[in-house]
C-alpha cells in the first residue's frame, strides 16, 4: 500500500471518529439526535433540490463543483460534514487542513434557508467539529501545534461571528480570517 493510500485511509478514519464524536456531544447538549454524516451523492442532491432555488438562501454555492471536489483534489485532510435531524439537512460545513499542519481551517459553512431545529447554531456545531477534528489527528502533546480559523468570512456574516464571540480578525490583502484560536507559538 502506498503512503498516499495509507494517509486517506488514516483520515477517513479520523473523519469517522470526529462524526461519532460531534454526535455524542451534541445528543448530551442538545438532548436530541443529531446525525452527523459525510457529505455523499444523496446529501448534494437533497441540498440542490432543497436549497438551491430557496429564496432565502444567503449564499449561491455550487456544494459539488465549488467545494468538494477542490476540497478532495487537495489530498485526504479535509473535512466535509452534513448536519441532519429528523431527515431533514440542517447545515454543511466544509475544512481543510493546510499542507504544513499548521491550521485547520474552515472553508465553507451554510445553514439550510428553510426553518430547521439547528437554526442558529450551525456556527459552534461547526467550531466544535473542528477542534474535535484537531484532536483526533494530531497527536495528544501537539493538538495545540494547529490552528483553527475561518477562511474568507463573509461580510455579511462578521456580526453573526462576532456574536459568537469570535472577534479575533486577520484582515491583509492576502488573507482574511477570523481566528478561533491561534497556533501553539505563533
Amino acid at each position: 500500500m502506498s503512503d498516499h493510500a495509507r494517509a486517506k485511509e488514516r483520515y477517513k478514519v479520523h473523519r469517522r471518529h470526529t462524526r461519532e464524536l460531534l454526535e455524542e456531544e451534541l445528543l448530551h447538549a442538545l438532548r436530541f439526535r443529531v446525525d452527523v454524516s459525510a457529505v455523499d451523492d444523496d446529501i448534494l442532491r437533497r441540498v440542490e433540490r432543497e436549497w438551491y432555488r430557496h429564496r432565502s438562501r444567503v449564499v449561491r454555492w455550487d456544494w459539488e463543483g465549488e467545494i468538494l471536489s477542490p476540497l478532495q483534489r487537495r489530498g485526504p485532510r479535509g473535512l466535509a460534514l452534513a448536519l441532519i435531524v429528523r431527515g431533514q439537512v440542517c447545515g454543511l460545513m466544509a475544512a481543510r487542513v493546510s499542507p504544513s499542519k499548521t491550521w485547520l481551517s474552515l472553508t465553507h459553512l451554510e445553514g439550510a434557508p428553510e426553518q430547521h431545529p439547528l437554526k442558529g447554531h450551525i456556527l459552534p456545531i461547526a467550531a466544535r467539529a473542528m477542534y474535535i477534528y484537531r484532536a483526533v489527528i494530531a497527536p495528544e502533546d501537539q493538538d495545540d501545534s494547529i490552528g483553527i480559523r475561518i477562511l474568507r468570512p463573509l461580510k455579511e456574516a462578521i456580526p453573526y461571528y462576532q456574536q459568537w464571540g469570535y472577534t479575533d480578525f486577520t484582515m491583509t490583502k492576502r488573507l482574511q480570517a477570523i481566528v478561533l484560536e491561534r497556533p501553539r507559538g505563533e
